[in-house]
């Protein structure tokens, strides 16, 4: 049983991000689990109402999740984008071990369910479309790429690497494989879309 919390053990925005780490935490020791809020409040060691007061329910937890791993995945290109000697392996073998680490975010961020239905704001939809751009953007400064071309060239990288990151996580061909086995068969598979700068 986990101690409660008092309002006053968190400062002011620090509980929801308590709440979403918890959620990671229960998720990373079962990921075939379910994920209720009264549960995670119980891990952040608070009550189900203070919970409520961020997350209306539990798809707005998983929302939540979702955002916090596209926003992750931006932080990743943005380091990449600093360097200039940078290869499509090392932009794959982040990218897998980013699955790796946060599976249940890394999931929720391709899961369609859980975007608003057409024609409503959506922050979810908007951070997707953002990472991708900025993916193209990226790839594009890198190697020399026209606006046009770049986006082609992202759209190929993130189907290849998304591609082993998911085999990766959930295939059983390759169940049991470890993070850096994962990020080496990212590494290998990148090498064949690597093109040469100009």
């Amino acid at each position: 049983m986990f101690p409660m919390a008092t309002s006053t053990s968190y400062h002011h925005g620090h509980l929801a991000s308590a709440l979403l780490d918890a959620a990671t935490e229960i998720a990373g020791e079962d990921p075939n689990g379910e994920l209720s809020l009264r549960a995670v409040a119980r891990r952040a060691g608070v009550s189900h109402s203070a919970a409520y007061r961020h997350f209306a329910d539990k798809r707005a937890l998983l929302r939540a999740l979702a955002l916090r791993g596209f926003g992750e995945l931006e932080a990743i290109l943005m380091e990449l984008r600093e360097r200039d000697d940078f290869t499509m392996g090392d932009v794959a073998a982040a990218y897998v071990g980013l699955a790796q680490r946060i599976p249940l975010e890394f999931r929720l961020m391709f899961d369609g369910a859980q975007c608003l239905p057409p024609g409503q704001p959506d922050a979810l939809t908007e951070s997707g479309i953002g990472t991708r751009d900025l993916l193209a953007l990226v790839l594009s400064e890198r190697y020399g790429l026209a606006k046009d071309e770049g986006e082609a060239f992202a759209f190929a990288a993130w189907s290849q690497m998304h591609g082993v990151a998911v085999l990766a996580l959930d295939s059983p061909a390759l169940r049991g494989i470890s993070g850096p086995e994962a990020e080496g068969m990212a590494r290998v598979a990148a090498s064949f879309l690597e093109p040469k700068p100009r």
